[in-house]
């Protein structure tokens, strides 16, 4: 039975509501599934339903459910007290929290106040209350668990359970068996990865230590280095400790030496800091963000996770555009790493899923209309050569037999000040100029973003790398691509570069020998392979934004 844990007077407030609700005509007192059939009846299909004022998110599911079974009851036993399992389901809206997730969304509060008034007075009327409470608890946050409580589309609460209704139900109709155990059915609902676990335990972690209260800020805003003698090393060795990047061994001492040297690069290592073992500005900054911010982010990116498929595949190319970073990942495990280049925050790469199928080799640049408009004629007008000498060409249309235009015949200054009708589409030829390099990766998408080489090698040099128009640039292409054409006669990097250089000036089609899941993703929290804990700047602005709608309230599954 579940304890009475909440103040009295909400108790006895609610005890009489209940008592005050009628019998049925013949005085007969109602029995749980009577009342579950009535309270469903008696609610309009065009409103809201509601149990003494809380809305029920999946009242059309709820019908469904219960009529499916003779509407009896699914929580509560023909006595009508709450069963183990609801005891259970219970416990797993607890423990939302431990996803990030808010308890209250899931009627945490109603449902603690029915169960401790049936422990008090057993009523039929409480009973059926409490059950298809219960019922809209478990549907939102199965929901939740597997697709995330936001649209990652549309950055708005989500609840659209066409879009997994019969894992759905299959989950419910398993919770509510007799020895079903809906915490066990709900925790399976979750991401699998080892990924997002790592992520979970860490943010239990952090918890902990705000509980504890979080790390000293270092004061002060001079450079701290090697060799340094100051009160501020101490708070410094402070700092690490509490974060784990120092060890307790070093944690005294006013002199700044190699082994602290070693844990400030560590720390800057896991915050995508140049690791210059040097407290400036910038890792000051970083250093004196507080655990709270952490914890944020922490849940934020458990959300991200559950956006994205149940299986990634067992062989996978994972981008995070916050980490300007790609791997391609077998069995968990990273086998190729590198850096790539994404989209500015004015041009962001966007975050979706698909299948790499071929790549092209030697490829043309189909010049996006609004590079073309905003980038290319500006350059032109300065420049008349400008399209010649870069290898740009002017096409009528976008179809494979469109033909060349003269340039010298556009009214150009015209298209600039009205871009939305730009009729031509300009492509530029392959060679040492073309941004997309020697090698693009395809997996269509309504993005028009792809993977691709390019000739700007400088910039994977630098900390931060946002300066695509929202594709990606990649720092080894052709290592990927060999892998990526395992089995095939271009299984190499010396196989690929003997082919770029045969088809030179034409472009090839290479198809893959299976298709290659993609996920672009945009974390900036995780746990990396080697157990750090790494955390990046909010680049795009999202994380703000996600927290907000985190705190709006999950919305009506409308009634059909």
């Amino acid at each position: 039975m579940l304890a009475l844990r909440l103040p009295l007077l909400p108790l006895l407030l609610l005890l009489s509501l209940t008592l005050l609700l009628p019998l049925p005509a013949d005085g007969r007192e109602e029995q749980p599934g009577e009342a579950i059939r009535r309270l469903l009846e008696d609610a309009f299909p065009s409103e809201a339903m509601k149990i003494h004022q809380i809305p029920l998110r999946n009242a059309p599911v709820l019908r469904n459910f219960y009529q499916q079974r003779s509407f009896a009851p699914a929580w509560t036993d023909t006595s009508g007290l709450p069963r183990n399992s609801a005891n259970q389901l219970l416990t797993a809206i607890k423990e939302a929290d431990a996803e990030g997730l808010a308890p209250r969304d899931y009627h945490l509060e109603p449902i603690r106040v029915l169960s401790s008034l049936l422990a008090i007075h057993p009523a039929p009327g409480l009973a059926a209350e409490l059950d298809l409470l219960l019922t809209d608890a478990f549907l939102l946050l199965g929901y939740h668990l597997l697709h995330g409580r936001i649209n990652q589309e549309s950055g708005t609460a989500q609840w659209q359970i066409e879009r997994s209704q019969a894992k759905l139900n299959l989950a419910l109709h398993a919770a509510t068996t007799e020895d079903g155990n809906p915490q066990a059915i709900l925790a399976g609902l979750l991401p699998q990865q080892t990924g997002y676990r790592e992520l979970r335990a860490t943010l239990a972690d952090y918890r902990r230590l705000a509980e504890h209260g979080g790390w000293p800020r270092v004061p002060g805003s001079a450079t701290l280095r090697l060799g340094d003698r100051d009160h501020r090393v101490v708070a410094l060795r402070q700092r690490l400790h509490r974060s784990r990047d120092l060890s307790g061994a070093a944690l005294q001492g006013e002199e700044f030496d190699q082994t602290l040297q070693e844990a400030v690069r560590t720390f800057q290592r896991r915050h995508g800091l140049v690791a210059d073992g040097v407290v400036g500005r910038q890792t000051l900054t970083t250093l004196n963000v507080p655990v709270e911010v952490r914890i944020r982010q922490l849940e934020l990116n458990l959300e991200r996770w559950r956006w994205l498929a149940e299986e990634f595949g067992r062989r996978h190319i994972l981008v995070n555009t916050a980490a300007n970073k790609l791997e391609l990942v077998e069995d968990e495990q990273p086998i190729v790493s590198m850096r790539v280049v994404t989209g500015t925050p004015y041009r962001r790469t966007p975050n979706f899923s698909d299948r790499v199928t071929y790549l092209v080799l030697n490829p043309y640049w189909n010049i996006p209309t609004s590079i073309a408009a905003q980038d290319i004629i500006p350059e032109l007008l300065e420049n008349p050569d400008y399209l010649e000498q870069s290898g740009i060409k002017v096409l009528n249309g976008w179809e494979a037999d469109s033909a060349t235009v003269a340039p010298d015949t556009v009214d150009w200054e015209r298209l600039r000040s009205r871009p939305n009708t730009f009729p031509y589409r300009l492509r530029q030829d392959p060679g040492p100029r073309n941004p997309l390099g020697r090698i693009k990766f395809m997996f269509p998408n309504a993005y028009s973003v792809y993977l691709h080489d390019t000739p700007a090698r400088e910039l994977f040099h630098r900390q931060t790398r946002n300066f695509s128009s929202g594709c990606i640039r990649l720092e080894k292409p052709l290592t990927l691509a060999a892998y990526l054409l395992t089995d095939t006669p271009l299984n190499s990097t010396e196989a690929l570069r003997t082919a770029l250089i045969d088809d030179a000036s034409h472009n090839r089609h290479v198809r893959l020998p299976s298709p290659v899941p993609v996920h672009l993703v945009y974390w900036t929290a995780w746990v990396a392979p080697d157990g750090s804990v790494q955390f990046r700047n909010d680049i795009y602005e999202r994380d703000d934004l996600l927290a907000r709608a985190l705190t709006t309230p999950p919305p009506m599954l409308a009634s059909r």
